[in-house]
């Protein structure tokens, strides 16, 4: 609503609603012909592209800087890690050798009674730091 003397207007997007229709100044082809829509009516490559900025929570078109309050983002760059060998096709075998493996792992899991039998779990098996947590809550989540 214009107000005398306001220049600018805010949206507060609560819900997240341009997910579902887009950023106010996106074009929009407009009708008064009914039709079905979809859930995500976004499916192109515009609500991809969308990033929120960590300082003032606009939402925006990706850029290197924030057009709300001028934050320039950081880019992080991420380093592949190389490792010597060869690669070669799984055979039937040792295809179903890792399939019972990676049963006899989740059956492990499911018998773990209590959080200390998931750390052990974990550790066995090499996990990150905080999956017998994860998966404890999680088992907790499903009985309520």
């Amino acid at each position: 609503r214009p107000s005398p003397g306001k220049k600018v207007g805010m949206i507060i997007d609560a819900v997240g609603n341009f997910f579902e229709h887009g950023l106010p100044h996106w074009e929009r082809e407009w009708t008064l012909e009914g039709k079905k829509h979809s859930k995500k009516q976004l499916n192109d490559e515009r609500a991809v592209n969308l990033r929120s900025c960590p300082e003032c929570f606009c939402i925006h078109e990706t850029a290197p800087i924030c057009p709300n309050c001028g934050k320039v983002y950081e880019v992080v760059g991420r380093h592949i890690q190389q490792k010597e060998g060869t690669m070669s096709v799984m055979t039937k075998e040792q295809e179903d050798a890792l399939r019972a493996q990676k049963k006899m792992n989740r059956m492990a899991q499911g018998q773990a009674k209590g959080l200390l039998e998931l750390q052990l779990h974990a550790k066995k098996m090499g996990y990150a730091y905080g999956w017998a947590e994860q998966v404890f809550r999680a088992r907790g989540r499903k009985v309520k």
